[in-house]
Parts: C-alpha cells; sequence; structure tokens
C-alpha cells in the first residue's frame, strides 16, 4: 500500500504543522510550497498500524483489510483535491508533473525493498522459495495483485511477505485512469455535484460488477477482494469527498453569512452511525457478502469521519491524530507499508519467543528500516523530484507568462464548443492594454514594425520576469512527499 498509502500517499523540518486552512493556497508553477491537510498523516498512521497489527498476529481482533481501505479512500481524496487545485488554478491538468511526483514517490522505495528481497530470495535467505521471472516482472510492472490470483498468497515465484504490494497496483492502476477522467469531467461537466454524481454511477457499477462475479459467476473472495476492477471504488469514495463538500477546500470563509447548522453539523451527527456501520462489516461471516456490500458499506461511512478528522481537528479524541509522534509515523507509512510483511515472514520462524516479544521486534525492526528507507531514499529523490520541479516549471510556463490566470478553456455542457472564460489578474490587464496600444500605434500609421516588435517584447519580458517573481515569492517548504501524502507538495508546471 502506499500512499498514502496513497495509499499508504507523504516530515523533521519538513513536519511542521499549518494552522488549518480555510482557503487554497495559491502556488506558483515550477515552486513548491508546502501546507498541510489536519490529521491526514494521522489518519495514515493509524491505516498502517491496523495493516501492521492484522500480520503480526492480531488479525483476529485487528482487521487488517481495513487498513488498506482507509488507504485508498484517502488516496482517492488527496490525489483528487491536487488535480483539483491544479485546474482551478491554471485551467489545466500537467500529466508529465503528475506522473513524475508520482515516479519519484513511490518507485525508488518500491523497488529497493523488492530488490532486496530478490537478493536474499535468490541467495536462499528464504528457504523452499524461488523466484519466477514472470512473478518478480508482475510486482515491478504493477501487475501483482492479478499475479495473485494466478497463483497464491504464499508462493508465485514472488519474495516472500511481498503480496501485500497488490494494493499498490490498484493504486497504480487508479493513478493511470484517474488524472484523464478528471480532466474530462472538469472540461464537460460544470457542477460538482453532478461530477459526484457520475462517480456515484461509476461506484455503482462496480459494486453491480462485484455481485455478478460473485453470485453469477462463482467468483472467490480473493478475486474481488484484490482485482482493481473490484476494489477502484473505494478510492472513489474519497475522489468524491474531494470534489463536493470537500472538508479542506471548501470550508465556509471567516466573516462570511454563518454556514446554516446542518452543513457544520451533518458530519458529526453521522459519526456514531459510521462507526456502528464499520464494526458491523467487521462482523459479516458470509464471504459473498463480505467481498461485495462491504467495500461499499465502508467507503460511504468514512465520508463523515474524514470530514470531522479534518474539519474539527481541534476536537477531543482527534487531536490525537495531529500529535508529532503519530504524524511522524503517518510519514513513514509509506515504508512502513512495503517492509513490514517481509520482515514478520523473515523473523517468524527464526525467532522463538512469546507472541508479545515477537510483535515488540517486528515493531522495532520494521520502524528502523523504513526510517533508514525515509531518510537515504525517500528524501533524496524528493529533492532531486524538486529540483526537477523548480528546473522545468518556469520555461514550461513562459509561453503565458503575464496571462497565467487570464483565459481558461472549459467546454460548455451540451453545446459541444470551446467557450473562454476571462479572469483578469493586475499583470494581465496590463500586458493586454500593451498589445491593444502595438495594434493602435500600427493602424495609426506609426513604425509598426518597432511598435509590434516593442510591444511583444515587453510583454515577454515582463511576464517572464513577473512568472519569476511570483515564483519565487512563494514559500519553499521542502517537505519529502507529495499528493501520497498528507501535505500538498511539488504541484508543478501545468501544461
Amino acid at each position: 500500500m502506499k500512499s498514502n498509502a496513497g495509499a499508504h500517499s507523504s516530515v523533521g523540518s519538513d513536519q511542521r504543522q499549518s494552522a488549518p486552512a480555510t482557503l487554497a493556497p495559491r502556488h506558483s508553477p515550477g515552486r513548491e510550497s508546502a501546507f498541510s491537510i489536519p490529521s491526514l498523516d494521522g489518519i495514515r498512521c493509524l491505516s498502517v498500524t491496523i495493516v501492521f497489527a492484522g500480520h503480526a498476529g492480531l488479525n483476529l481482533w485487528i482487521p487488517a483489510p481495513f487498513g488498506v481501505t482507509i488507504f485508498f479512500f484517502l488516496s482517492g481524496y488527496l490525489i483528487t483535491t491536487l488535480l483539483r487545485m491544479e485546474f482551478e488554478r491554471t485551467g489545466g491538468i500537467s500529466f508529465r508533473a503528475f506522473y513524475l511526483r508520482r515516479a519519484f514517490r513511490l518507485f525508488p522505495p518500491l523497488y529497493l525493498v523488492l530488490g532486496i528481497g530478490c537478493l536474499l530470495t535468490l541467495l536462499g535467505v528464504f528457504a523452499g522459495h524461488r523466484l519466477q521471472l514472470g512473478s518478480v516482472l508482475a510486482q515491478v510492472f504493477y501487475l501483482s495483485n492479478y499475479q495473485v490470483l494466478a497463483t497464491d498468497w504464499t508462493g508465485g515465484g514472488r519474495p516472500p511477505g511481498t503480496s501485500d504490494l497488490w494494493s499498490l497496483a490498484v493504486e497504480e492502476h487508479f493513478y493511470i485512469i484517474f488524472p484523464l477522467l478528471y480532466l474530462l469531467l472538469r472540461r464537460h461537466i460544470r457542477s460538482a455535484r453532478s461530477q459526484v454524481l457520475c462517480l456515484v454511477g461509476v461506484c455503482a457499477m462496480v459494486l453491480a460488477w462485484r455481485l455478478i462475479l460473485t453470485y453469477a459467476l462463482g467468483a472467490s473472495f480473493d478475486r474481488t477482494y484484490v482485482g482493481s476492477d473490484t476494489r477502484i471504488d473505494s478510492i472513489l469514495f474519497g475522489c468524491m469527498l474531494a470534489i463536493w463538500g470537500n472538508p479542506f477546500l471548501d470550508r465556509h470563509p471567516e466573516g462570511s453569512v454563518p454556514e446554516p447548522a446542518w452543513k457544520r453539523l451533518w458530519a458529526p451527527m453521522c459519526v456514531p452511525l459510521s462507526i456502528v456501520v464499520i464494526a458491523l462489516t467487521f462482523r459479516i461471516r458470509n464471504q459473498q457478502i463480505a467481498g461485495t456490500l462491504t467495500y461499499t458499506l465502508q467507503g460511504l461511512a468514512l465520508i463523515p469521519l474524514f470530514v470531522v478528522a479534518v474539519r474539527y481537528a481541534d476536537w477531543g479524541i482527534i487531536k490525537v491524530l495531529n500529535l508529532r509522534a503519530v504524524k511522524f509515523i503517518g510519514v513513514l507509512s509509506y515504508s512502513i507499508y512495503i517492509v513490514h510483511s517481509p520482515i514478520i515472514y523473515a523473523f517468524h520462524e527464526r525467532l522463538h519467543a512469546p507472541h508479545i516479544v515477537k510483535g515488540l521486534v517486528y515493531l522495532v525492526v520494521t520502524l528502523l528500516a523504513a526510517l533508514a528507507i525515509y531518510q537515504f531514499v525517500e528524501k533524496p529523490f524528493a529533492r532531486i523530484r524538486r529540483r526537477l520541479a523548480r528546473a522545468t516549471g518556469p520555461a514550461q510556463d513562459s509561453h503565458r507568462a503575464g496571462w497565467r490566470g487570464v483565459a481558461v478553456s472549459t467546454s460548455e455542457p451540451g453545446r459541444g464548443r470551446i467557450t473562454m472564460r476571462y479572469r483578469p489578474n493586475a499583470d494581465a490587464v496590463h500586458h493586454l492594454v500593451r498589445w491593444i496600444q502595438s495594434g493602435a500605434l500600427r493602424l495609426a500609421g506609426s513604425d509598426g514594425g518597432d511598435g509590434a516588435g516593442a510591444g511583444e517584447s515587453t510583454v515577454s519580458r515582463r511576464g517572464g520576469d513577473g512568472a519569476r517573481r511570483g515564483s519565487d515569492s512563494e514559500p519553499n517548504g521542502s517537505p519529502i512527499s507529495d499528493e501520497s501524502d498528507q501535505s500538498f507538495r511539488s504541484l508543478g508546471p501545468s501544461s
């Protein structure tokens, strides 16, 4: 799991706690500014703790699969919030920047752990296990969820303890598809509510597909548990919250007309019901129901819990999610997720001790390994990613420097045409006036060549300087991870 676990989306000096924001901060392409969504690192800590405890031997009391479901929801919420901010800031989405961030965030830790696991297996450290090229390549190319279905959980030619990578495959498939889907929604459906209804329709189809697989085609529980086509809705529930009623971006502005009581209180009032629903899903013993309805019920129940955790971070027990130690475990959650199962497997048969001692050894070794990956892999690659963002951002944006935020292409629903919505700012108006002046001089018979050239040169030069000044004025929080983490980092240049 990532992210964010994604989801599992990323901190030290990088881990500064920000006050809850009421408005989305402005970002300059090519620069990284850091700001935090309250409680999300704490939620990530909670998720990875559930997964670890379930795998470490407490599975009868702590359901590890629910931790994965939380990761999925969180990843969908964060990814969509980032995409939404980028679109509202630039009128588009830079796929290049998005996938560059994903690659630098996810690939290095994963391939390091996978490579070490393969090496130890080849050296015979894990007796009775042999690697198969096809199985290893399935993990490298994020197909391990379907490879698990084709083989089994414990063997299959993979390094021991790496079957948990199935959830990363589900998220990677989501990353491949969703940015384009979201861009299409924004271009063709203006209403956030209508966009959410479209995703509700997708979730309904996924549920229907699970029911068909289970009741009509006799599919196993594992088929609906790990398949990307059957679990994508667990991520989409988080996407829906990010699009409409986002507890971070859509908070009621301070000083405006008081928000209706029902808007403030619906989520807190639904929390007890959400807890009851989630608890009941843990009691489902019928495998067919557990493999179909459970994921839908849990996804819906998580919505008010996330709203309360983000919007009311200073309430009672929610404060625990924002403690520095809890947040730091959340920062390490991706590395914890990918290393904990191999470590548990390596020590389980070799360590002859009481269960509680084994559990403590698993925990300490896992935390040390995750901290090492964070310090020596995640942070260096994050610095490289930020340098690339700074190097490519202004250059990519210079062709419209000074005009950023002026013209945004949108598709008019139902009309099949492209319209222009103008959102002028001071620099843009200035450049527009200069452009009109140069045209007027040309029509008046002035030295058209010089006038036009001067006008174009001025716009280009001032636009470039303006873009650089705007970029340099942004704070550089130099955080470590991006959208699968709780902070928004490296939004990157927009195409």
